[in-house]
């Protein structure tokens, strides 16, 4: 097979976006864990060593994937904030699990701890991780000033939120159970479930 003419496959510093876009495709296509940077530089019609202008190895173009989509994730939730702290729960929640089916492949990977650099070393992955982390936490803080829900570490109660969403995700994405295909209404209707019933654990309570 031909290789693309690589002047028209990226032009005056497109080269990372290329890659990412290549790695990406193939990580669709295949199990992330075997690709390589040379297949990475095959499908982005480049030469094997071009990857290693912008990336020093797999890991770090690994890295710069899950960069990106925890921008967007974060950018997603960030967004889906309203007056109504319960409205922006469910939205964030829905938000959430639309991102995790449209990148499928990104949201396998860009958890993994291994992506990230040693402790007390700068991370961009660890920053924007947190702060992705921390709009679902000032949600419950918000939610708890208003009395809303149950005193208690925010942190911890956001946890619960978030891997029960994950949870969720990840079923979605990967379980024979889900409805196929998964249309809007079905994931609107799904999430509004399991948001009310972990809600219901967390709202505050009348004295009976």
């Amino acid at each position: 097979m031909s290789q693309p003419n690589k002047n028209t496959t990226y032009h005056h510093g497109n080269l990372r976006q290329a890659l990412l876009e290549a790695a990406r495709a193939l990580a669709a296509e295949n199990n992330i864990d075997t690709i390589t940077l040379r297949e990475v530089a095959r499908r982005a019609g480049v030469s094997h060593a071009a990857p290693y202008h912008h990336f020093v190895d797999k890991r770090a173009l690994l890295r710069a994937l899950a960069i990106d989509a925890f921008i967007e994730l974060k950018n997603i939730m960030h967004n889906k904030q309203q007056q109504d702290p319960i409205a922006t729960m469910q939205g964030i929640g829905i938000g959430y699990i639309q991102f995790a089916l449209t990148h499928a492949t990104e949201f396998r990977f860009m958890f993994r701890k291994t992506l990230c650099e040693p402790p007390g070393t700068p991370d961009e992955l660890t920053d924007i991780a947190n702060e992705t982390f921390e709009i679902l936490i000032a949600t419950i803080r918000s939610m708890q000033t208003t009395k809303l829900v149950i005193t208690g570490q925010a942190q911890a109660l956001a946890l619960v939120v978030w891997s029960t969403i994950h949870g969720l995700a990840n079923l979605l994405i990967e379980a024979p159970i889900a409805q196929q295909p998964i249309t809007d209404t079905y994931l609107e209707e799904i999430t509004w479930v399991v948001q009310t019933t972990l809600l219901q654990g967390l709202l505050v309570r009348s004295p009976s």
